[in-house]
């Protein structure tokens, strides 16, 4: 190539906009995904087949040659905002690592864009340079043999495990999608939170069902003479098991059986370069109760734009 024809070249890669905004329609579902899948901090939230559920209205910011995607749930009434679902722990962008200086230029483009931005991003981005707050996950590798990870657990997992035994309590494991754990959830812990609505609940439903048709989920309850008391479905796309949603009933607290259920899917899945992860919390109670299966905490960052004034930024979420 000569000079001439070089430059010119240079010139045009220069000037090429670094990344284009696409609307649903408009995205490659399986490079989207192939991306999303590539990064070593793969996370179900930012498969289309989860966002398509999950949010009503999504778009998504894609890198030259879909090298990296960073999905972008909106609400547009009545002003245009990026919103962070419910049931959408982390996104932000995937793939190529977006380096300091490439982060703030797509993070101010979409604050213009858009008069309010929330984004909880994935804990690859463990500093960002714009303002933050931390969030906690907990997560589990299933790297160990079944007795290295049952040495991990701490004194009220085994107790509670010796109370199930007693107790009878079995576990099952299925792949069709199973209403119980959202019936048993609507009428205990998910009562009263205007949040969890009919729509709340469909979407969890819907969502299981898209991975489910892939094989790419499963359902573990567990029983006390034969009745169901406790239930946990999982995501289990690639090395990623994710505690997608759990639900029991008094019979199970007293018996133990949400412990039988996870010490049956860490039995089930050691010695393998799989990752449970528990999707939370900052609630102290449940960051405890994971992390007495010998989980460690994720730090993931979350990052907030607001060019609302007052009262909108408050009625505006």
């Amino acid at each position: 190539m000569n000079t001439i024809l070089l430059g010119t070249y240079l010139s045009a890669i220069s000037s090429m906009p670094k990344h284009q905004l696409l609307t649903r329609g408009q995205i490659d579902d399986d490079r989207w995904n192939a991306t999303v899948l590539s990064d070593s901090h793969f996370r179900h939230y930012a498969l289309t087949y989860y966002l398509d559920h999950a949010s009503k209205d999504w778009s998504g910011l894609v890198g030259s040659d879909y090298q990296w995607v960073w999905p972008l749930p909106i609400k547009r009434n009545p002003l245009s905002r990026v919103v962070q679902p419910l049931l959408t722990q982390q996104l932000g962008p995937y793939g190529v690592t977006l380096e300091s200086n490439a982060l703030l230029e797509v993070w101010k483009w979409i604050n213009e864009k858009h008069r309010k931005v929330r984004v909880k991003f994935n804990d690859k981005y463990q500093a960002l340079p714009f303002p933050f707050t931390k969030h906690v996950n907990v997560e589990l590798a299933l790297n160990g043999s079944v007795d290295q990870m049952r040495s991990n657990y701490n004194r009220n997992v085994q107790g509670n495990l010796n109370k199930a035994v007693k107790a009878s309590i079995s576990t099952s494991v299925e792949n069709a999608f199973d209403p119980w754990a959202i019936q048993t959830f609507k009428a205990g812990r998910g009562r009263g939170i205007s949040e969890l609505n009919e729509a709340f609940f469909k979407t969890v439903e819907d969502i299981y069902g898209a991975f489910e048709r892939r094989n790419e989920a499963c359902v573990y309850s567990a029983l006390s003479e034969g009745e169901k008391v406790a239930q946990v479905m999982l995501l289990t796309t690639q090395n990623r098991l994710l505690f997608f949603f759990s639900a029991s009933n008094e019979i199970a607290r007293n018996k133990g059986a949400m412990h039988a259920i996870l010490d049956r899917i860490i039995s089930d899945h050691c010695g393998s370069s799989k990752v449970l992860d528990f999707e939370g919390s900052n609630n102290e109670q449940l960051a405890f109760f994971y992390k007495s299966f010998g989980g460690d905490e994720k730090v993931y960052l979350q990052a907030d734009g607001d060019r609302l004034i007052w009262p909108l930024n408050q009625l505006l979420k």
